[in-house]
């Protein structure tokens, strides 16, 4: 075996060698890093997200990108794009990018045949926005009417001078044929003149009832209109496409990136990566385990991988061991993740489960919080009715701290999410003052190993006088004999301040590895409640 091993080698030191050259690339980027103002610096975020490669993923990500390259066309073709807000191109961009995720390969769609998609993606868009847009147009024919007093439906031939008015705020409209420009506006004309004709004052409401009559007619130059702006914003896909097309991975933007957290760390909490640090980085970006000691800066090294990995946008989970090394890592490291962009969560047993304000953290770039928290979230996931109802999104990097003692140890009691009982907590209390009264030996003989106990013949007869029962196998009784067996382990085998504490009322299992206090964690098969019943705590 020694033979072998010497052969082929150790295959950590194999990896330290693939690794080093990352270490040195990223080193190799610290004296530009440090040039950068804060400002430049931050802004990195976003350049690494512009190079990711096939960003265009699914769900608000998607919508963000998607947007982003919209209000970058449309403010090429269109003079007041400036003036619509983001939450408005959102809403015209929704049902495209819904359609592009419906679709059977919506990859294929976002990579083979992006143009095609980000033409129809923009068109689409384009015609959800364009009632906004209408609404800037009349609003800026208005203005210039009311500057010049030159009201074009006084003119000797309104066709013209309304046709004109309109050309002067859209120039697009000179695309579109005037025959078609002519019959929009003498389908509209008539109900003008009869709402003018009607009124009862010429004057007040003149300028609604003109209004009215320029949405109409850009009502029904709509379709051409939307196909014109189309067409323009076509010319500008080409080189976004391109973009994408010449777009990195991850592994891609490591050195970079890595150099960008170093940099932060060192201006935000004054704290710089080792080169060691970094090799760590680059094994738990691989889903490896990186082994380091108490000290040698495990919270400081996850930053990177989770710096990287939340760049796509799909959420990256930090697991912690407990509520206080999730909020202290949470505020402590989230000084760098602020810094450079990206928003922080944190996942306790304060957040009330299934709430808006649970699912707010988890929408976050990076979320810290408990293996426990994390777990029982999922499991209640599982458990809903609608997919409103669910906090967390899909699952996509987590960086596990401790993770021997997570992965396995932990492990080891299972997350149960069970209802509320229907069994009455008076047999608790009732059978935790019995169990005082049993001989060990006598009454009942103990398992060390399993941890188990059973019932001698001269144990159930006292059960049974002190029930008032004749058999306690009958049926109807037998559940007495679980009731029994769990308030003797309470007593005899589950010892107060070294299985369990009592605190503020509340039965804290103490994890038998570590030490550490799982709140949240209660023993199955009635176990807790007996320990509750025997401590005379609220079961």
């Amino acid at each position: 075996m020694q033979l072998l091993g010497k052969m082929l080698g150790d295959p950590n030191k194999k990896d330290l060698k693939t690794i080093q050259p990352l270490v040195d690339r990223i080193n190799a980027f610290g004296p530009a890093m440090e040039k950068l103002s804060d400002e430049e610096l931050a802004a990195k975020t976003e350049d690494f997200r512009a190079q990711l490669y096939l960003y265009l993923k699914g769900g608000m990500v998607l919508e963000d990108e998607l947007v982003k390259l919209f209000r970058e066309a449309l403010e090429q073709v269109e003079p007041r794009a400036k003036k619509c807000s983001d939450a408005q191109l959102h809403a015209a961009m929704s049902e495209p990018r819904q359609v592009i995720e419906r679709r059977r390969d919506p990859e294929y769609y976002l990579k083979e045949n992006l143009q095609d998609t980000l033409s129809e993606a923009f068109e689409k868009a384009y015609e959800n926005l364009n009632s906004i847009l209408d609404a800037l147009r009349i609003s800026a024919a208005m203005d210039r009417a009311e500057e010049t007093q030159e009201w074009p439906d006084e003119a000797k031939d309104p066709q013209q001078a309304v046709l004109k008015l309109l050309k002067d705020v859209e120039p697009a409209l000179d695309e579109i044929e005037d025959d078609d420009l002519e019959e929009a506006f003498k389908k509209v004309w008539p109900r003008f003149e009869e709402a003018r004709r009607n009124a009862p004052d010429k004057e007040e409401g003149a300028d609604k009832r003109f209004e009215q009559l320029l949405d109409d007619i850009l009502g029904k130059l709509q379709s051409e209109l939307v196909a014109v702006k189309a067409e323009q914003m076509d010319e500008f896909i080409p080189e976004m496409v391109k973009r994408y097309k010449t777009g990195k991975t991850l592994d891609d933007l490591l050195p970079e990136a890595f150099a960008v957290v170093r940099e932060a760390g060192r201006r935000t909490i004054q704290m710089r990566h080792y080169d060691v640090q970094l090799i760590g980085g680059v094994v738990l970006h691989q889903g490896k385990i990186s082994e380091m000691r108490t000290g040698e800066g495990k919270t400081l090294v996850a930053t990177l991988p989770a710096y990287l990995n939340a760049l796509a946008g799909k959420g990256v989970h930090v697991v912690t061991v407990n509520d206080y090394l999730a909020a202290r890592d949470a505020e402590w490291m989230g000084q760098i993740y602020k810094f450079l962009g990206l928003s922080v969560g944190v996942i306790i047993n304060a957040v009330e489960p299934s709430t808006p304000q649970r699912r707010a953290q988890y929408q976050a770039d990076i979320t810290y919080g408990t293996n426990n928290e994390f777990g029982f979230d999922y499991l209640r996931d599982n458990m809903v009715g609608s997919l409103e109802q669910m906090v967390q999104r899909d699952l996509n990097y987590a960086i596990v701290d401790e993770v021997d003692n997570i992965l396995i140890d932990e492990a080891r009691t299972p997350l149960i999410i069970s209802g509320q009982g229907q069994e009455s907590t008076d047999h608790y209390v009732q059978f935790a003052r019995w169990a005082t009264r049993l001989k060990p030996e006598t009454d009942y003989t103990v398992e060390e190993k399993t941890r188990t106990v059973i019932l001698t013949e001269d144990g159930i007869e006292k059960i049974e006088k002190l029930a008032g029962i004749k058999n306690i196998y009958e049926e109807g009784n037998v559940e007495l004999t679980r009731y029994m067996e769990n308030a003797i382990k309470a007593e005899v085998i589950f010892k107060r301040d070294k299985d369990y504490i009592v605190k503020d009322g509340e039965v804290i299992i103490v994890d038998e590895f570590t030490g550490r206090q799982m709140p949240g964690r209660r023993y199955s098969e009635g176990l807790h409640q007996a320990i509750e019943a025997k401590e005379g705590v609220k079961v």
